[in-house]
């Protein structure tokens, strides 16, 4: 096998990866709660167009998602690595790292069972 066949089929191999992962993505949606019984449910695109010959991905913002990632350096939240949230077991955890995270700049960091129930919607263990 030629060295051109083989880089062919690596990057056809990453095209086909790329491809499935933007469909999972473009299956998202982002929930925002307007109160406590209304939210809206966006998807991130509109459209995502393929050429499979070129390799080629073109993608459509949702024209109503942009608002939310048009201007990230001065909104309200919080940078995070991936590979210090990958070991978490659920979304709570995560939900709890970012949390710690958006209040790491604080010598302490009090939160109350209250504060909890509200952030993770959940009826929290109680003896």
């Amino acid at each position: 096998m030629c060295l051109k066949s083989i880089l062919r089929r690596i990057r056809l191999s990453i095209f086909n990866k790329f491809e499935t992962v933007i469909k999972k993505l473009q299956k998202r949606t982002i929930k925002i709660k307007e109160n406590e019984n209304r939210y809206k449910s966006y998807s991130i695109f509109s459209v995502l167009e393929f050429d499979k010959k070129e390799k080629i991905v073109e993608a459509e913002y949702n024209p109503k998602f942009l608002p939310f990632i048009r201007d990230l350096n001065q909104g309200n939240f919080c940078k995070y690595y991936l590979e210090n949230i990958k070991h978490l077991s659920s979304k709570y955890s995560i939900l709890f790292y970012m949390m710690l995270q958006s209040k790491a700049f604080k010598k302490t960091i009090l939160i109350s069972i209250d504060e909890m129930k509200i952030l993770y919607g959940k009826k929290l263990y109680t003896k």
